[in-house]
This record gives structure tokens, sequence and C-alpha cells, in this order.
């Protein structure tokens, strides 16, 4: 049996998401009644942009960070954003490095017929980003320079020039799997 408590929370949970998307829809009509097509449509890419970069910047945060220490990094990632923008437009910088790194194909270790094989599979969008966002990570061990900031910083720069370790990992891994995708066909003609 229902208790009143239970009966109102769930009223007031409905009303309130209820709400939510009618503000939402009113929003919409709000910015398409006042707008012109074309700054709606750059409205929309501008939106789009941030977010792409808002991806970037939580994939980073994610493969640098610890437990607890999401603030320490954070403020790296800000400090180092702010260095690209000197340079460079963030959004056709991050791009471009998705040009340069763009990882397709992830594995996965499977036990067939007593031999462990490796497994390719699809990646969406988003752990592309982190895939990518993971060799750059990594290929920092081996850098030289004395500060995480100039590391991580220069890994970035090279990556978006199509050099760096990043880079080279990259092309191990795409040859690893084309190995992989070679052996699981010849497997498939064998049997």
């Amino acid at each position: 049996m229902l208790n009143k408590d239970k009966i109102f929370l769930f009223e007031r949970y409905s009303l309130y998401k209820i709400k939510q998307i009618l503000s939402k829809i009113n929003k919409r009509k709000l910015i398409k009644s006042n707008l012109v097509k074309s700054q709606y449509a750059n409205s929309l890419v501008n939106m789009y942009k941030v977010n792409y970069i808002k991806r970037w910047v939580v994939s980073l945060l994610s493969v640098i960070s610890k437990k607890g220490i999401n603030i320490k990094y954070n403020n790296y990632i800000e400090q180092i954003l702010l260095r690209i923008k000197q340079k460079y437009n963030l959004f056709q910088f991050f791009s471009i490095i998705e040009e340069n790194l763009t990882i397709i194909f992830n594995t996965f270790k499977k036990k067939i017929a007593g031999k462990n094989l490796l497994i390719p599979i699809g990646l969406t969008s988003s752990k592309r980003v982190n895939a990518m966002s993971k060799l750059i990570i990594t290929s920092l061990k081996s850098r030289k320079e004395k500060s995480f900031l100039d590391k991580l910083y220069n890994e970035l720069i090279d990556s978006y020039n199509n050099k760096g370790l990043s880079i080279i990992k990259k092309l191990n891994y795409t040859k690893q799997l084309k190995d992989i995708i070679t052996n699981i066909r010849f497997l498939n003609e064998k049997y």
C-alpha cells in the first residue's frame, strides 16, 4: 500500500519533470521565433563546437586524474587550453588532432578453441576521443620536459603537427589491428 509521502513525492517529481520539458520547449520556440534561420543555424554550430571541446577536456581529465585530484588536473588543463587559445582556434585544433589520431577499432581478448584471440570492435565517437586521449597521455611518460604542463602542451602541439610519440603509437596500433583482422579472416577461411 502506498504512503501519502510516496504519492506526494511521485506527484511532485512528475510535475517537476513536466515543468522542465515545457521550459525546454518554450526556450526552443523563443529562440526560433526571435532568430533568423541563419542565426539559429550559427548558434547550433557554436553549441556543437563548445560541446566538442568539452568532450575533449572531459576525456583528458578522465584519463589523467586519479581519485581526489580532479581540481589539480582541471587547473592544468585550463592553463594548457589558454596557451593553445593564444595561437590556435580550439575547435580546429582538436578536430585536426582527431584527424591525425583517429582510432576506429579497439580490441578485447576472447578465448576461442583454446586460443586467446584479440577481437576488434568498433568505437563510437566519444570512445574514439577517449582512446585518442589515452594515446596522448601514455606518450607523455617518455617525453623529456620536466613539468607535466609542458609535456602535455608539447604533445598536443606535436599531434596537431602530425609528429610525436602519440602518432607513432597510433601507427603501430593500426598495424597490429590490420594483422589481427587478417588473422581472423584466415581463421574463418580455414574452418
